[in-house]
């Protein structure tokens, strides 16, 4: 269980992140599931029901 500060502290921590990632994406809509499909690409689920597949980068380790 979180102590009062230490719940008031991620609260600020999620506000801030939510605030950044809405500014950064701008007027698009939300990523809310992706998913790994055949021939090294990922089809991203986004908040208004459209997809969009992209290719995964080559191996970069």
């Amino acid at each position: 269980m979180l102590t009062n500060e230490a719940g008031e502290a991620e609260h600020v921590r999620e506000t801030l992140r939510a605030r950044i990632c809405d500014a950064l994406r701008g007027e698009k809509p939300r990523v809310v599931a992706t998913s790994l499909i055949p021939g090294e690409r990922v089809r991203v689920l986004f908040e208004d029901g459209s997809t969009r597949e992209v290719d995964v980068p080559g191996n970069v380790h």
